[in-house]
């Protein structure tokens, strides 16, 4: 390789590296300020960034095809919007996929699959598909087996809307195909960011600013912190600006096939970054997918023999080059190796499950130890949420969706919405979940816990249903779940046993309102008279084993919360969790601290 061939080669491996890391940022900026202003905004800053690098290009002679007729604008704008359109679909659907829980390392990998559906959407334009395509398309599908099938459940809402963000991509490279040799490349980059950004304002105002005035008070203060701008900033002028720079300079003179392999490791780099920054770790069957994808990714981009010899032979594709991409390879299995053994290694130390709702940040190294917290998190902010990420912790945060406590903030404003006093608990009341304000409220707030980036939801107080057993609050409570789940996120139902059940009997499974059920005091009890606690008589823990069970046969992960100081009884407790497969915490306070 001479001195260009070798500084382009690295251009582009940064190119690859900046647009991984832009994975991260649509992670951290999603959650910060909403799926859709996240999408809108940087799309904007990286059309205005490019209109300097256009300045550049046009001051060194490096845009021949800049528009000079009428109809060279004509077309160039025709270009653009055809190439935003397709982008905007593309880019807010991995959007969302990544809000609604995918990594940032599965999401760059299923984004990847483009470069497999590029080529066989090229049949119905009438351009030949060659047997590697095929070969890769079924080692993709393979890959994507072990990516995306975690559980029997099957593919995760998040999977389908990256695998159809991927489509969505598919559409617009063809676009481009169709339109860069005919016009400036800057050019309709800038005129597609710009258009992706007007249409994404739509669902902005109607989503994330909730079409109201208090809804934009809301989305605005989203925007005095650097945790929103910084992703944006990122994304707007590293991703669209630096790196499509880059990617113009390095790809001039190159190898075609070099460069596109090159630029394939964007998805090595997301895992990487995702890894590194959000400790957003894959699980070893995950990995092994990721493989099978980017061989697959490999596979698709090399020339073939066959009726394209003169065109290979042109292409001078080099012994040292094969070894390259094997090296390449080879290197992407290393980056994940060692961290994975590390990562299994420190997992083994952590215990399984805890729930912490008297704790706040000052207390943080205590979740340290855990790899699953449920914690309220109003009382932590994004930041901290993040540090727990870092350390390997998944986060639930508790959401009181059927009473209200009087230290909460908002107390006074719904007080007039309760219904009655909460037995046992002085300071709290139950509330009238069907009115369609506190509906709106627990929507509100479910939003704003998730731009802090928590993991999950845990639902109290579903048990508001067996206080009061009426039409309108069982449909109230529904529709809260509903939208809580819609957000992607698991949903964990603490208790609520008489709500899911009647549920379930009405519907036939409740999988489109919760993902796990939380049951306390299957075996321990709690004496609130003494203080003290105490065994769950027999009849009692039949009924709460008999309903978890269920649970579990629906499809649901089930938790288990008691109340204990007895060791005997603590070790029951853990032998019948072990048996059935279930998570417990067992907690010597009923402060949960």
């Amino acid at each position: 390789m001479n001195n260009k061939t070798t500084r382009n080669s690295l251009l582009l491996l940064v190119t690859a590296a900046v647009w991984g890391a832009a994975f991260v940022a649509q992670t951290v900026g999603g959650q910060a300020i909403g799926a859709y202003s996240f999408n809108c905004i940087r799309s904007i800053i990286g059309a205005l960034v490019l209109i300097p690098v256009m300045k550049f290009l046009d001051k060194k002679n490096l845009s021949p095809k800049r528009p000079k007729t009428k109809e060279d604008y004509k077309l160039l704008i025709k270009g653009g919007i055809c190439c935003g359109v397709a982008l905007c679909i593309s880019t807010n659907l991995q959007q969302v996929g990544i809000l609604m829980g995918a990594s940032a390392g599965k999401a760059g990998f299923l984004t990847a699959v483009y470069i497999l559906l590029v080529p066989i959407l090229g049949l119905f334009l009438h351009k030949k598909c060659g047997m590697n395509i095929w070969f890769a398309v079924a080692l993709a599908l393979v890959g994507l087996y072990f990516l995306c099938m975690q559980d029997k459940n099957g593919f995760h809402p998040a999977d389908l809307l990256l695998l159809c963000c991927a489509f969505g991509f598919s559409i617009q490279i063809l676009f481009v195909d169709y339109f860069s040799p005919k016009v400036d490349g800057v050019r309709l980059s800038m005129i597609q960011f710009l258009v992706t950004g007007v249409l994404t304002s739509v669902p902005m105002f109607m989503v994330d600013m909730q079409h109201s005035i208090p809804g934009i008070e809301v989305w605005a203060q989203a925007f005095l912190s650097w945790s929103a701008w910084v992703p944006i900033l990122y994304a707007g002028i590293m991703s669209c600006g630096v790196g499509y720079t880059l990617q113009i300079i390095g790809q001039n003179g190159l190898n075609p096939t070099v460069a596109s392999l090159i630029m394939s490791l964007e998805a090595v780099f997301s895992a990487v970054f995702g890894w590194q920054i959000l400790n957003q770790k894959l699980s070893t069957k995950e990995i092994f997918g990721c493989c099978l994808i980017f061989a697959a990714i490999i596979l698709a981009q090399l020339p073939v023999k066959g009726k394209n010899r003169r065109k290979i032979k042109k292409i001078k594709y080099s012994g040292k080059q094969n070894l390259a991409l094997i090296l390449l390879f080879a290197v992407f299995l290393g980056l994940f190796a060692d961290p994975c053994a590390i990562n299994a290694k420190a997992d083994q130390k952590k215990k399984d499950y805890g729930v912490f709702l008297s704790i706040d940040s000052s207390k943080m190294q205590k979740l340290y130890a855990y790899k699953l917290v449920v914690i309220d998190a109003q009382y932590f902010s994004a930041k901290e949420i993040r540090a727990l990420h870092k350390k390997g912790v998944k986060v639930y945060t508790y959401l009181n969706v059927g009473s209200i406590e009087k230290f909460r903030d908002y107390y006074k404003k719904y007080e007039h919405l309760t219904i009655g006093s909460y037995e046992n608990w002085e300071e709290e009341k139950w509330v009238d979940v069907s009115n369609k304000n506190w509906q709106k409220f627990i929507g509100n707030l479910s939003k704003k816990l998730l731009k802090k980036g928590v993991d999950g939801f845990f639902i109290d107080n579903c048990d508001v249903y067996d206080y009061t057993k009426t039409k309108q609050n069982f449909t109230g409570l529904a529709k809260i779940l509903k939208n809580v789940k819609r957000l992607g996120k698991d949903v964990v139902i603490n208790g609520g046993d008489v709500f899911v059940t009647k549920y379930r009997k009405t519907y036939g499974s409740a999988k489109d309102i919760m993902t796990a059920v939380n049951q306390e005091c299957v075996w321990s009890s709690i004496q609130f008279k003494t203080g003290s606690f105490g065994k769950q008589t027999k009849a009692a823990r039949g009924y709460f084993t008999d309903y978890v069970k269920k649970c579990k046969k629906d499809g649901m992960k089930v938790y288990l919360l008691e109340y204990t100081k007895d060791k005997k009884l603590i070790r029951q407790i853990k032998e019948y969790c072990k048996k059935n497969k279930f998570h417990y915490y067992i907690s010597d306070s009923i402060e949960l601290d």
